[in-house]
């Protein structure tokens, strides 16, 4: 492939999975043509390739603003690598045969969901690759995970985990995957993705779990450029690397220290802008800690108020999901199970931040 030095990685892994799928010659076939025949061909329902009608339905919260941003920019991308006079062989990529929207965003849907990235060298950033039938692993949020993986290079065990993997000449170059503990048989084997929360999950993997203890939603609280002493402030913020998103969790201490340093810093004014340094140890002020309590309080309210109402009480209603079946059912599933995942997340917010302000109001001697 010629001038793919400035490529990004997706790019240049997308492009190459495709040529290996569609654009060898039958005289020279893909040395991956086993696992190739093994990769989904339908539609991945990651955020990517979300339905205008999942979009809708969508409208509101936090998965809709990141499938509108990543789909544009998958126009965006195919469009500019169409223009662009990269050649594939001896013919330019916009003029093969299998280079087209469909197909690349297939090809970009299979290397977030089933790609890995691996450390292939003690120090060196991770670079991700198709990792044949490793890929096929399901996730657990179990911790810890049954079972573990690294990537063997010079007799030892790259990026692992707690993974007592045999670092010999045989495993040179490949992915050991490692049992934890002693499998029942008929047990599924199951990695551990990461502690993601749904959202990741369904932007990268296209599905969600019910019932997530690593459940996690990004909060934005970006300050107005126009604010009183914007500059100050924003510079204690960077001091500070605060700097959205902040992360909402499910599990303690559900509102990050990060988020509430970094209100209190916007919040800040008169006697409070010398001690913006302390925002991370703790209130500025019992004054200027009521204000960043009430403006999250309003901020978490408004997020889960903009939230569509549920699933049942619109088009996707029960009856409609059980005759409708196929991937348009599991598509509006998916929507539903979400969205009430990201209404219970802000719900918890907003009773953090109540915890929050009974024990201020009670320290203090005044109610909130």
């Amino acid at each position: 492939m010629s001038d793919s030095s400035k490529l990004r990685e997706d790019d240049v892994l997308s492009i190459a999975l495709l040529y290996e799928c569609f654009g060898r010659p039958s005289e020279a076939p893909s040395k991956w043509a086993t696992h190739i025949e093994m990769l989904p061909t339908g539609r991945l329902l990651n955020a990517i390739n979300l339905s205008p009608t999942a979009l809708e339905h969508l409208e509101g919260s936090a998965l809709h603003i990141l499938a509108c941003r990543q789909q544009e920019q998958v126009i965006s991308d195919f469009e500019e690598l169409s223009a662009s006079p990269l050649m594939v062989g001896d013919t330019y990529l916009s003029s093969c045969e299998w280079w087209s929207s469909k197909n690349y965003r297939w090809a970009l849907a299979q290397i977030h969901s089933r790609f890995v990235s691996v450390a292939t060298e003690p120090g060196e950033p991770p670079r991700k690759a198709m990792a044949p039938f490793f890929d096929l692993f399901n996730h657990s949020s179990a911790t810890p995970s049954a079972i573990s993986h690294s990537f063997v290079a010079g007799n030892r065990a790259v990026g692992s985990k707690n993974v007592a993997a045999s670092a010999d000449d045989e495993n040179e170059g490949s992915l050991v995957v490692v049992a934890r503990r002693s499998l029942v048989e008929g047990e599924e084997a199951c990695l551990n993705y990461g502690p993601l929360g749904n959202l990741r999950l369904l932007q990268l993997y296209g599905f969600v779990l019910p019932d997530n203890h690593f459940d996690a939603l990004d909060i934005w609280a970006r300050m107005d450029p126009t604010a009183p002493e914007f500059s100050v402030k924003d510079r204690a913020l960077a001091r500070l690397a605060l700097r959205s998103p902040f992360a909402l969790t499910r599990q303690p201490p559900v509102l990050s220290p990060s988020l509430l340093a970094a209100i209190r810093i916007q919040c800040a004014k008169g006697s409070e802008m010398a001690c913006l340094e302390n925002a991370l140890k703790g209130p500025l002020s019992a004054a200027n800690e009521r204000e960043t309590l009430a403006a999250l309080e309003m901020a978490l309210t408004i997020m889960r108020e903009a939230l569509p109402v549920a699933r049942e009480e619109k088009e996707w209603g029960e009856e409609e999901l059980q005759e409708r079946g196929g991937e348009e059912n599991v598509e509006a599933q998916l929507v539903r199970t979400y969205l009430e995942s990201e209404r219970a997340l802000l719900t918890q917010g907003l009773e953090a931040v109540a915890v929050l302000q009974r024990q201020k109001a009670y320290s203090s001697g005044m109610e909130y």
